[in-house]
């Protein structure tokens, strides 16, 4: 037999209890503040803007814009170098995830094998100073070498016939020293 659940009024004790509670830990509140308002601004205000995606849309004026549901989807499906750039992007990830990931663990391992501790932390702090420099700055510095078309290694890869790879495939092997000194410190 099905049995109705009912809900009973709270008690007006329990709500000043509660109130009480958060009364004296208000500080602890205050310092939750913060971190409470840029998940508020940054993880749920930009939700709002998913919907643009299924409009045609109007910059002058949001509010006249109208619904075409997925007509955006396929206009990117049928251009020419759209399932392309689809497959290019799966790519990418793929190989991020099958290729840097990994390196990352056994780069970590190495790190947790190195017995000088003073050798250890040189090495740890080089490996991370790239995450703290910005993508644009890394890549101006690294940019004579990954250049695919007349770069010091494109040049040099190319020249065997066996490194003939996308441009992508070689930008993800000098993405990877930035993250991976970061990344590693996740599995020491």
């Amino acid at each position: 037999m099905n049995e109705v659940k009912t809900y009973q009024k709270t008690d007006k004790g329990e709500v000043k209890k509660l109130l009480s509670i958060i009364w004296r830990k208000r500080f602890i509140y205050c310092l939750l503040l913060p971190a409470t308002v840029l998940v508020i601004i940054f993880s749920y205000l930009p939700i709002g803007g998913l919907k643009m995606a299924f409009q045609e849309y109007n910059i002058y004026n949001p509010s006249a814009s109208t619904w075409i549901g997925l007509e955006n989807f396929k206009e990117i499906l049928k251009m020419k170098d759209g399932i392309s750039s689809i497959f290019t992007t799966l790519k990418i990830s793929l190989l991020s995830m099958g290729i840097c990931f990994p390196l990352t663990i056994v780069f970590a391992l190495m790190l947790n094998e190195i017995r000088n501790a003073y050798f250890k932390k040189v090495i740890q702090t080089v490996s991370y100073l790239p995450h703290f420099r910005a993508c644009e700055i890394f890549f101006v510095n690294y940019l004579p070498y990954k250049a695919f078309s007349a770069g010091k290694i494109a040049v040099g890869l190319k020249s065997h016939s066996a490194f003939d790879f996308p441009s992508s495939f070689f930008n993800l092997f000098l993405n990877f020293p930035q993250t991976s000194g970061a990344s590693s410190f996740r599995y020491i």
